[in-house]
């Protein structure tokens, strides 16, 4: 996902700069950092915003803030690369949009509230005069780099930044611009991550075939500029993957293994972690839009529990195959372009647009869905999560996965169902036996879901979900999988 909107941006501040509006050089601002002990949660949204129901949701981690990038055409609008001339606040009176200003200093509230962060730091805008030619390099690169430097030393709490986002394969030095900012950030903080820019949902493909033919022409040339450097230019790969309730998480396993195949060969250094800092599913009926890759795919209309039940599995699938994060994309709460597009309607709460809205704060089933998978699931060992089964066929997947929390076993199951029509008639068994801790007499089997059909009927958190209670035999016990994925433990 792209901020098609942000050169624009860039150059209507830089214009305001001009003609009466304050800019504001303040001090480095002061944030507590009290976030270490959840930094290695796996639970993240871009952007975590509003806070407070964040917080209250499990969420640990926000990709951006108010301000989803810092750009260095608003930090640095001149070029100067002189920290005492940077530009972290700018005022206007009277203007509409971003032309209002910006304040990035306002990232310490988000810290301040206990989330972790990742920021994004990218030179902005293209076209603008700010690099060379059909180039990734800044014009002059000495003073993007003090940019990055002073950037990364101002928010010292922040610890993970990466550079840009979902670059394609059409400006060339790619991998020096990484080697660039990787070196700055570093200097500005040796313990911080750089992540590389993420590889964008590729248009959402339907078939992992699509998906790797536009991934090898639109982003593996930048992979390959990067081998070039024959050095590390990030710590943390990113990619980025949207769809259906239908079945489309799945393609995530594929995805991952193909890009660890290539970095491999290309003898990249291999990632210390991978992420997906844009993970997107929807409640509503979107729009068409228009793709960059192909041909606009149609999404039909999914309810709140669609929504909901697809959240958990984009959830859980990709931690069993060792994604170490996972952001979901855009915004807790909905809104994006306000054009009915498919990221408009991706957020856990409303914003009073559009049709199925509940009204602006009302908050959907996957709103509670999410808030009871952080419970169960937080703190729990995500680097050694177990896939006890995976079975799928033309008419239905089985899958079933085992974490570990506090020396306890937490199981995580669903079916997806492919043929309706099929299933039923086949009367397909889908019981599963699972072992149980040692002397557990019985075990808690809860629904992911509250049990109505819209956020809006959840008046009380705690007896909202369907639950019971089975007896262990001989340190196992049998349990009935379903669409709507259920906990064990």
């Amino acid at each position: 996902m792209r901020f098609l909107s942000r050169s624009i941006t860039g150059f209507l501040i830089v214009i305001v700069s001009m003609t009466g509006c304050v800019q504001e050089s303040a001090q480095n601002p002061v944030s507590q950092d009290n976030n270490q002990k959840y930094e290695s949660s796996p639970f993240g949204f871009h952007p975590a915003i509003p806070y407070d129901d964040a917080r209250y949701a499990g969420i640990k981690w926000t990709r951006g803030t108010t301000e989803p990038y810092i750009f260095w055409s608003l930090v640095d609008p001149y070029m100067n690369g002189d920290p005492n001339r940077f530009i972290w606040r700018l005022r206007g009176p009277g203007q509409t949009g971003r032309a209002r200003g910006f304040d990035y200093d306002n990232i310490g509230i988000a810290s301040d509230s206990g989330l972790n962060i990742l920021l994004n730091i990218d030179v902005q805008p293209r076209e603008g005069g700010y690099t060379r030619p059909g180039s990734w390099m800044p014009l002059d690169p000495d003073a993007y780099r003090a940019f990055v430097i002073a950037t990364v030393k101002r928010y010292p709490y922040v610890r993970y930044w990466q550079i840009g986002n979902e670059p394609t394969a059409n400006l060339s030095d790619y991998g020096e611009f990484m080697r660039l900012s990787y070196d700055a950030v570093k200097e500005g903080n040796p313990n911080a991550s750089v992540l590389i820019g993420g590889v964008s949902g590729m248009g959402m493909p339907e078939t992992f075939e699509d998906y790797q033919a536009t991934f090898d022409s639109a982003y593996l040339p930048l992979l390959q500029d990067i081998a070039r450097e024959k050095t590390r230019c990030f710590d943390i790969f990113d990619f980025h993957w949207y769809g259906n309730a239908s079945g489309d998480y799945q393609l995530t396993k594929e995805i991952h293994q193909y890009i660890i195949k290539k970095l491999e060969s290309l003898k990249i250094p291999d990632p210390k972690s991978f992420w997906i800092t844009e993970m997107g599913t929807y409640s509503g009926d979107p729009q068409l839009r228009l793709s960059r890759f192909r041909q606009p795919r149609d999404f039909p209309y999914q309810s709140e529990r669609q929504q909901a039940a697809d959240l958990v599995k984009r959830n859980v699938y990709p931690l069993s195959h060792g994604i170490g994060k996972i952001f979901m994309a855009f915004g807790l709460q909905e809104g994006f372009k306000h054009d009915q597009g498919y990221f408009d309607f991706t957020g856990l709460i409303y914003n009073g647009e559009f049709a199925y809205d509940q009204g602006k704060g009302a908050k959907k089933i996957g709103y509670f869905t999410y808030k009871k998978m952080t419970e169960v699931l937080e703190g729990a060992d995500f680097k050694h999560v177990e896939t006890i089964k995976a079975e799928t066929n033309n008419i239905f997947g089985l899958y079933l996965f085992r974490f570990s929390k506090n020396g306890k076993h937490i199981y995580v199951g669903w079916i997806d169902v492919y043929d309706h029509q099929s299933f039923a008639t086949e009367k397909i068994d889908t019981t599963v036996t699972v072992e149980t801790d040692k002397g557990e007499q019985k075990v808690e089997i809860i629904d992911a879901l509250p049990r109505y059909q819209s956020g809006t009927e959840v008046t009380d958190y705690i007896a909202a979900f369907d639950s019971e209670e089975k007896r262990t035999e001989h340190g196992k016990v049998t349990i009935t999988l379903t669409e709507i994925p259920r906990y064990v433990y």
